[in-house]
């Protein structure tokens, strides 16, 4: 199916044929021409079931998570935090008290910072040897150009407080209090805004001292958002929200939001992943009805406009992640293969909505991480192989 131009209404409605007729084909995008080749760097077998991972772009490691599992060979007796380096192999295996809730590693890979269900959080640098530890229950997220932690609270664990903001040696520097329940804590690139969002429709943005530098209100409950900004200034957010019109007017809608100027379009679908690349926002949906992808612009006269979009007809009843990069305008997530053996792809999208490079995989769950400046990707299906793969 070639992307489809015009009212994302028609790509929503349309019978998608072309795919179906094409059920031989793994992947129902239009395919870029040349097309990116994937070299495996190395392989990992994962010592049980990876529960999360990330990746320090810098110098090539992944982090991951693993859980006791008698079903899985090899699995530990403990959970574990373990580090794969650049090469493919281990740098360090940590035995965890408790269960992982979210972890966040920073780029340059000086900072793991992990929460466990035992209600700690601990810091660890790039030796694997811990530099502090913290009895609090958060979602941690690293802040690595500014050398900062924000410890969102996204369980109601601290429904007073949003977020507190830790020094990289763990001193606490400041909190935001709140009188509603945070839905959405996202951070700009550069780590020079942090946004949020409550219940009750209203989002705020700030710089690291707790200035508020952009706040907007809807009519209607947040779902996703993006936010983007240079040293504090030229902030933009694309966010989503689910409108509380009664009637054809209900639905999720994308908004642009700067300091100067807000603009809104009604989605005529459901919507719930919102990322930036270059100039361009990227939306991906799941639903009963179908996966959805679609890029829209922001021109100069402030209308937005529809790029490209894709209709996978079949839900995903897998995790669904997706993601865009500035630097290429790539975009990645999981379309579902046509295939009887359940089999999958992970697929990136350059500017055009054309795809440049595609992994089949046999699985029914998985996750993936990616690297558009350093050409990485990684990926990790159901058996808990890791793979790294280079872009060329």
């Amino acid at each position: 199916m070639k992307p489809m131009h015009g009212a994302f209404l028609l790509a929503m409605s349309a019978a998608s044929c072309s795919s179906l007729e094409r059920a031989h084909q793994k992947i129902p995008f239009e395919v870029a021409d040349p097309k990116t080749e994937l070299k495996v760097r190395w392989t990992h077998q994962a010592q049980g079931p990876v529960t999360d991972m990330r990746m320090a772009k810098d110098v090539g490691a992944v982090v991951y998570s693993a859980i006791p599992d008698s079903d899985f060979p090899g699995s530990p007796a403990s959970p574990r935090l373990v580090r794969v380096g650049s090469q493919g192999k281990v740098e360090w295996d940590l035995p965890l008290s408790s269960k992982v809730k979210e972890f966040d590693v920073s780029d340059a890979g000086d900072r793991t910072v992990v929460t466990t269900y035992d209600e700690k959080v601990q810091a660890y640098d790039a030796r694997g040897k811990k530099i502090w530890s913290l009895d609090t229950f958060c979602h941690p997220i690293v802040l690595g150009p500014v050398q900062r932690v924000l410890c969102f609270f996204d369980d109601d664990s601290n429904p007073s407080v949003a977020f507190h903001l830790y020094d990289w040696n763990g001193k606490k520097l400041w909190e935001q209090p709140v009188q509603r329940e945070v839905l959405l804590v996202a951070v700009s690139a550069d780590a020079s805004v942090i946004a949020m969002a409550t219940t009750g429709g209203t989002l705020w943005a700030m710089d690291l001292q707790g200035k508020v530098l952009l706040k907007k209100r809807v009519d209607g409950e947040w779902v996703a958002m993006a936010v983007r900004a240079k040293n504090g200034e030229a902030i933009q957010i694309a966010a989503l929200y689910h409108a509380n019109a009664k009637g054809a007017d209900r639905g999720e809608r994308l908004t642009w939001i700067s300091t100067t100027q807000t603009h809104a379009l009604s989605m005529e679908y459901h919507a719930e992943r919102v990322a930036w690349a270059g100039d361009s926002v990227v939306v991906y949906g799941n639903s009963p009805q179908g996966q959805v992808y679609g890029s829209f612009e922001l021109p100069a006269d402030g209308i937005p406009a529809l790029q490209w979009s894709y209709r996978e007809p079949r839900f995903a009843d897998f995790s669904v992640p997706m993601g865009a990069w500035k630097s290429t305008s790539d975009v990645v997530g999981w379309s579902a293969g046509y295939e009887s053996d359940q089999s999958i792809s992970l697929v990136g999208l350059n500017a055009r909505g054309a795809a440049h490079w595609q992994v089949p995989i046999r699985t029914e769950e998985g996750s993936f991480l990616y690297d558009a400046r350093g050409n990485q990707l990684v990926v990790v299906p159901d058996g808990g192989l890791i793979t790294m793969y280079e872009l060329k």
